[in-house]
């Protein structure tokens, strides 16, 4: 086992060196380094020495620059960028176990597992003892041990780890404890430093991600709201009660988690991102009511969801800031599953409000606004510029409000071949209804067909699908399937 911790950059990076040795790591998150990961590796380097093996290239650099100019004494482990490369890609991840090895070459000092320097005396059961895993407060009193410890705030888990990777021992965690104690009979409360009515405000934004040393992603459509009033008007829309819960999809920071536990009954958040479930158990902590399901919303079962978490709620809405990229996908399905739904109240960009919410003969009127309007009442309930966002998007936002149906508002005898009938009237919108209809639904040597079913309905075969209302499709998708059915009697 080699004795010093390594700080990487990454999870992947940190793979690959376990891959490769023994040994623990410290992850920066990036070249944002907030305070606690540079106070973990100052107590690294204090009790076991710091090895730095960042990437080789212009980011890992600044990286170890800024480690070395406020931890100094550390080592230094380098990768050649050709070990490093793969696929125009650069990092310690793509590294063979064989170049690790190399690049750690000697500046690491290798332990026998089990030795004394190995070993740390806290336990499990300290730990139970102390209130920091089962208990009502035991997150928040984790951020205070963290804090007089100096290994930051984590879950029971990793709190566990971190005192083993730097050596805490049970006199020093006994001390520790009784520090925290002695806030608490002076009637301080670790809560003290969450102050959870004001995660949604810039300044704690930012204190709470520099401070885990979380760094957002493009990819998952991260921005983060922090208005407190605009939250309290979504969570508002949704029309909470004890008796009822909710379901928020990306719940980021948990800023307008706060604001729907303080509401609802039950509040169950879909998180992707692993990273973001410490900060929420932080956040959250003063919230029993509030629980945390790490995976993607798309892949869940929200019907098995709905019966373990939501039973005994009077009605639950769907309430939320959602990621931009995959609005669309994730509205559908919880559309088309036939949740007991009451509400969705979302944020989501203002254009695709716009198409949900419009009417017939506009052009933000499509196949989305039927499919949307087939099984609501849409209505937009506010206006979101940028500036209210970290990292602010390029474009307007706005709330929409959806009111489940309880029943469509137009009769189908085939809700299948009604959605079909849409998407083909709106395949190429240039093109007329009867063109469209001919490629997607009746084929051209059907063409007499498709003329006898347009006029049974009175719709012009000249219109293009944005002019047809619900009711017409409605009618459409009737006749068509009445002319099947006829064709295959």
């Amino acid at each position: 086992m080699i004795r010093e911790i390594i700080v990487v950059e990454g999870r992947d990076d940190t793979a690959a060196i376990r891959r490769a040795v023994d040994a623990e790591t410290i992850e920066t998150g990036g070249s944002a380094i907030g305070e606690d990961v540079i106070r973990r590796i100052a107590l690294a380097q204090e009790r076991r020495g710091v090895i730095i093996f960042t990437d080789p290239d212009h980011a890992g650099e600044r990286i170890r620059k800024i480690i070395s100019a406020r931890v100094p004494g550390c080592k230094h482990a380098f990768l050649t960028q050709e070990e490093a490369t793969r696929k125009e890609d650069i990092g310690v991840e793509n590294a063979s176990n064989e170049a690790i090895v190399r690049a750690l070459g000697s500046v690491r000092t290798e332990v026998e597992p089990g030795t004394e320097e190995d070993g740390a005396g806290v336990t499990m059961d300290d730990l139970m003892a102390a209130g920091l895993l089962v208990h009502p407060q035991a997150a928040a009193r984790r951020l205070e041990m963290g804090k007089l410890l100096g290994i930051g705030y984590c879950n029971g888990k990793q709190f566990y780890k971190r005192c083993r990777t730097f050596r805490i021992g049970r006199e020093e965690f006994a001390a520790a404890y009784e520090r925290m104690n002695a806030s608490l009979d002076k009637g301080r409360s670790p809560m003290n430093d969450v102050r959870p009515s004001d995660v949604s405000s810039p300044r704690r934004t930012k204190e709470i991600i520099e401070r885990h040393g979380f760094t957002l992603k493009k990819s998952l459509g991260q921005n983060f709201l922090t208005d407190a009033n605009i939250l309290h008007n979504i969570a508002s829309a949704a029309n909470l009660a004890p008796s009822k819960g909710a379901l928020e999809i990306g719940p980021g920071i948990g800023a307008l988690t706060q604001q729907l536990a303080k509401a609802a009954g039950t509040v169950v958040a879909i998180e992707i991102d692993r990273r973001l479930l410490p900060i929420l158990e932080e956040t959250l902590a003063p919230y029993p009511n509030a629980s945390v399901v790490n995976g993607d919303v798309l892949k869940l079962d929200l019907q098995e969801l709905w019966r373990e978490r939501f039973a005994g709620c009077t009605s639950v809405s769907v309430v939320a800031n959602l990621p931009y990229y995959v609005t669309t996908p994730i509205i559908m399905k919880l559309l088309e599953e036939k949740l007991p739904l009451e509400y969705i109240v979302v944020m989501i960009q203002r254009e695709v409000a716009e198409r949900m919410s419009a009417k017939p003969g506009g052009k933000e009127y499509g196949s989305l606004s039927i499919a949307v309007q087939y099984y609501c009442e849409a209505e937009i309930v506010a206006i979101v510029p940028p500036t209210v966002f970290i990292p602010q998007p390029n474009v307007d936002s706005a709330v929409i409000r959806l009111k489940r149906r309880e029943a469509p508002p137009v009769q189908t005898d085939d809700e299948k071949l009604f959605f079909e009938t849409v998407q083909a009237c709106f395949a190429q919108r240039r093109k007329t209804i009867a063109n469209n209809l001919l490629a997607g639904i009746f084929g051209k040597a059907a063409k007499p067909a498709m003329e006898s079913v347009l006029a049974q309905c009175g719709i012009d075969p000249s219109r293009r699908g944005e002019t047809l209302s619900l009711e017409e499709y409605a009618r459409l998708s009737n006749a068509i399937a009445a002319y099947r059915r006829s064709t295959h009697a």
